[in-house]
């Protein structure tokens, strides 16, 4: 769990600073020319590329979470540590009263059988 995590963010740093080849390649090619200088790696001419620039490397990021996540198997060792407690979550909609959509505080109402008739009602026929 901890090793994928390390590696995570030992490539966010890199990937940051600029440090791996062509990693502006995606974005140039999902983008048009006339939102970045000419031969340059990656400087916008407007607010465009500057948006752009921070979507792709907020999107790198949360792969990059989801990948490590993926290999350092976290969603099982969340699963172990809090599956284990049921208590709090219990607590949890409890606290959650009204405002929880889980349950429905109002009792159902009963359907009637289509077809047959209930027993007090053959027993008045007879």
């Amino acid at each position: 769990m901890v090793i994928p995590a390390v590696v995570g963010l030992l490539v966010w740093a890199v990937f940051d600073r600029g440090g791996i080849p062509h990693q502006w390649a995606p974005l140039r090619l999902v983008t048009p020319d006339d939102w970045w200088e000419p031969a340059t790696v990656i400087n916008a001419k407007d607010e465009r590329g500057i948006c752009a620039f921070f979507v792709y490397k907020r999107l790198v990021l949360v792969l990059l979470f989801l990948a490590m996540a993926r290999l350092g198997s976290w969603g099982r060792a969340a699963r172990f540590y809090f599956a284990r407690h049921p208590q709090p979550k219990r607590a949890l909609l409890a606290l959650a009263g009204p405002w929880s959509c889980s349950r429905s505080s109002s009792p159902r109402p009963t359907r009637a059988r289509s077809g047959t008739p209930s027993r007090s009602s053959r027993r008045s026929a007879t």
